[in-house]
């Protein structure tokens, strides 16, 4: 098994066991989509695999980059996860991929120090989609019961007319379901917010001595904006302190209890935060 997909099922456990995470998957609550979330990243392991390949074929030059065929190879994952798993997390699949088949294709040993490389080889691979891979995606979309993502690009300036033509690029698709789905907002390559995230959580892991601690004070970054305005304080009040204490882990039971009451979730940023830790295992999170 290569570091590449070690570091992903990993990182995703990680992000989904770590507690405990207000209005989101954590340890200490039965969910079933929390399984379902960890068993999409194994069922997609071989195909995480694959992307680092292909990105290495792509580098060597025995394949180009329009060959890859994006939107077929994004639409097997797809299906393969809905074969195993029934319920799919194209936000947890999709970036995951991506970010697997850059660091094939660059062969780096550190995203932060190569940022500008994988960033390159990021713009490359969404632009250089051929006809039909679009359609093929949505296609994907719809057949693993995700017509949630198709409504909500449906909703937008995206009509069905330019999606399924050549006008409109991965990059634009991605940039209006991170709207809703924050983690293929990691997919942006004109701010690249995944450098930021990822130094905050190694510096977190410094900071606190501990991975889980800085997994979670990572995902209390990404919520804050989200949670009622009352709680807000004692978030930020908690990151600033030690996390890994008993005094943080009952305070934040307490805010867990209160954000769900008020009727909110967050585990879409579970999935944002699953591909972030991934990258943070292996970039070396787990040694920092």
């Amino acid at each position: 098994m290569s570091t590449v997909v070690k570091s992903f099922l990993y990182g995703v456990y990680l992000a989904v066991d770590t507690p405990i995470k207000p209005g989101g998957y954590h340890r200490l609550r039965v969910d079933p989509e929390s399984v379902s979330l960890v068993c999409n990243s194994i069922s997609v392991s071989d195909l995480v695999n694959e992307a680092t390949s292909l990105g290495e074929r792509v580098r060597r030059g025995d394949l180009s980059l329009p060959s890859v065929e994006l939107g077929r190879f994004l639409s097997r994952a797809l299906r393969e996860a809905f074969r195993w798993c029934g319920r799919v997390y194209p936000s947890l699949i999709v970036p995951s991929l991506l970010y697997a088949f850059s660091l094939g294709y660059t062969g780096t040993e550190s995203i932060l120090r190569d940022h500008a490389q994988v960033k390159r080889v990021l713009e490359n691979l969404l632009s250089a989609s051929r006809p039909g891979d679009i359609k093929t995606f949505l296609d994907a979309l719809r057949s693993v019961h995700r017509t949630d993502m198709l409504d909500h690009l449906a909703s937008t300036d995206l009509t069905g007319v330019a999606l399924i033509s050549s006008t409109v690029s991965f990059s634009e698709v991605f940039r209006v379901l991170s709207s809703r789905w924050p983690a293929f907002a990691l997919l942006d390559t004109y701010e690249f917010p995944v450098i930021g995230l990822l130094k905050n959580m190694l510096n977190y892991k410094k900071r606190y001595k501990s991975t889980e601690a800085s997994i979670l004070a990572t995902y209390l970054d990404l919520i804050t904006p989200r949670i009622p305005v009352n709680l807000r304080g004692a978030v930020r009040e908690l990151v600033e302190k030690d996390l890994a204490s008993r005094e943080a882990a009952k305070k934040l039971l307490e805010v867990d209890a209160e954000v769900r009451r008020q009727g909110f979730s967050f585990n879409e940023y579970v999935e944002e935060l699953a591909v972030l830790s991934f990258l943070a295992v292996y970039e070396g999170l787990l040694t920092a």
